[in-house]
């Protein structure tokens, strides 16, 4: 997803994230860390990818960085006690089916409305045409029920049910959507 990387590239530039404190919630392995690293250092840093690969490649593609990475699940409440100030996922929310997309967002809006905090996400939307015959198009998953295809509205609404105002979003290439939104108290 060459054009989207680029695209969280030039988003990431123009996001004013020194200083801040920072959670990527699938943190893969660690390219992002390192972007921030070079470009925009922020305060503090927490990686986390459910993954124990992805984690060990974050770890060593940012020995020298002042980063922290571990495994976890997203939807482990502990990791949302702290307030962040910005709570990256790019390429996640597909990934999450169900009550589990309420309940993630929920946990991001807890740890972001005392700052007034970011979240942005990237996430796959609408069934692509090449998968379209290993879709249930009724529940919009895949078949091993492990990716799920929203609507560019139904991402908007969950966004806006559990308080966060949408700021920006772009679509960097056909299938795939960027958002960053606001947490609202």
């Amino acid at each position: 997803m060459i054009a989207s990387n680029q695209e969280l590239e030039k988003w990431l530039l123009e996001t004013p994230l020194q200083n801040q404190n920072i959670l990527e919630v699938a943190c893969g392995g660690g390219w992002v860390s390192r972007y921030l690293a070079k470009h925009n250092t922020p305060k503090s840093y927490l990686g986390i990818d459910f993954a124990p690969s992805a984690v060990k490649n974050a770890l060593t593609l940012n020995a020298n960085n002042n980063f922290d990475f571990k495994e976890a699940d997203a939807l482990d409440s502990t990791l949302y006690e702290k307030n962040y100030d910005f709570i990256m996922a790019h390429q996640f929310l597909h990934c999450l089916i169900g009550k589990d997309r309420t309940k993630w967002l929920q946990l991001c809006h807890q740890s972001l409305k005392e700052s007034g905090g970011h979240l942005f996400i990237s996430s796959m939307v609408t069934i692509p045409k090449s998968l379209a015959g290993t879709i249930d198009p009724e529940t919009k998953t895949n078949k091993p029920r492990n990716r799920y295809y929203a609507d560019e509205n139904e991402i908007e609404e969950e966004l806006k049910a559990v308080n966060f105002k949408i700021i920006k979003q772009a679509k960097p290439e056909q299938y795939v959507n960027f958002y960053l939104a606001k947490a609202c108290v």
